[in-house]
Formats: C-alpha cells, structure tokens, sequence
C-alpha cells in the first residue's frame, strides 16, 4: 500500500476519533521501534497538506540499559532527512527503575505521563495491539479493556492518542522496509496468549479476510443491554497498556 493511501487511513481514524485539534501540542511516545517512529512521520507528513496546525514534540525515555548516544546517532540522520523536530530524551526516574523491571511498559508509561505538559500524548499501538489486546483481556481476564483510539486521562492535564489504530502491523512494516527506514529496535514479541490469538485471527483469513478489522468493530459498537452492569469504573494505566 502506497504512503498516501496509508496517509488516508490514519487520517480517517484522526478524524472519526476527533484526535487533534487546532493549536494541540502532541507530545510523540519514540521506543525506536517501527509503529512509534511512523506514528511521528505521519503526523509531520499531515502537517504539509492539511489545513490545521500542531506541535510535535518526540520524546524517548531512556531505560536503565540503553545509551543516550546511540539513541541520537539513529534518530539525528532521520531527523534530517524528513525535518522532524528534535527528540527529547528523558532518564527513568529513580523509583522508575524498580517498577521497569517487572512491569518496563508501565514504567515507561508513568514516566511520560509525569514529563508531558499539556496536551495529548501518542502512542504507536496499531490495529493489532488494539484487537490481540482487547481479545486477551476478555478471553483471558474476563476483562472489557480495549486500547482506546482517544482516551482522556483522569489524573493528568492529557489524552492519549492512537492514530495508527487502522493499520495493521503488516502495513507498518511493509511501508518501513520500502521507504528504507532503519529503525533501533524491532517490535517487542507477542506473549504467549497473544501470539496464540493471533494465530487464531490468521486461519480465519481464509473465511474472514479482515478479521482485525471485524473485532475492532465489535469492540467499538457494543450494545449497553450486553452489560450487566452499567456503571464504568476508569481503567487504571495497566489497562491502558495491557
């Protein structure tokens, strides 16, 4: 699938979401790994054909193994090469560094949430990560706890964003591999469940050509008779990343 074609669908999912708006600061997630760096090109490329303006500020946080130079030395010939904004490298905190070692997601997480000023924080989740994620947290946890595509955060000044929620991990990759676009790191592996769900999704294919973007679509229209309860409790950060 060609770049304006992907271009297309991240901006669908920005729209039916109402993701960003005029004047936003959109402060951009970076692990060095392929979803979270086109997260960043697509919201720089939109800003030369669409009649809205925002700020990108990318940001890493650097973990306890990793070397700020090597971080800059990945990201500075990109940089150039697509004039992005500076990236902004932030140390785990201290009481950052205990948490990462069980939970590295939710340190990370905790981390941006603290350093972000206001306004909407990006993630790099694709449809994949949305559909494997809610899938195990049902089937698994008994849980209903989508990755939301634009989800308000109670307890900071921010929203959290997932512009690439249309695509799937194949696109991402596909698009990396063509365009040339190295990359630090590569996609974490699934867990156990998730890989076996999606291993699952894939021998449907055959019967269900699009089975991500079925589930996607269950998970965004539920009928409120379906609950047994009606009161939402607010799903706390591990949902957020689960």
């Amino acid at each position: 699938m060609k770049e304006h074609n992907l271009l297309k669908i991240v901006g669908q999912a920005i729209q039916d979401y109402h993701m960003i708006g005029e004047g936003d600061t959109l402060w951009v997630g970076i692990s060095g790994a392929p979803k979270s760096f086109v997260a960043l090109l697509f919201l720089h490329k939109r800003l030369s054909y669409i009649p809205l303006s925002y700020t990108l500020k990318p940001l890493h946080i650097l973990t306890p193994t990793e070397n700020p130079s090597a971080i800059e030395a990945w990201y500075e010939p990109l940089r150039k090469r697509f004039s992005l904004p500076p990236l902004l490298l932030i140390p785990l905190p201290p009481e950052g560094i205990s948490l990462f070692a069980h939970h590295p997601r939710q340190a990370i997480l905790q981390t941006l949430f603290h350093h972000c000023g206001p306004g909407k924080l990006v993630l790099g989740d694709s449809l994949d990560d949305i559909v494997l994620s809610a899938l195990c947290a049902l089937i698994y946890h008994r849980r209903w706890s989508p990755l939301l595509p634009h989800y308000p955060l109670c307890h900071f000044p921010m929203s959290i964003l997932r512009p690439l929620a249309y695509l799937s991990h194949r696109h991402i990759s596909t698009y990396i591999h063509e365009y040339h676009i190295p990359t630090l790191y590569h996609s974490h592996p699934l867990s156990k469940g998730k890989e076996n769900l999606h291993s699952l999704l894939e021998d449907l294919r055959p019967l269900l050509p699009t089975p991500l973007h079925q589930v996607f679509a269950a998970f965004r229209n539920p009928k409120r008779e379906y609950f047994l309860n009606p009161l939402h409790e607010t799903p706390s950060p591990r949902d957020i990343s689960s």
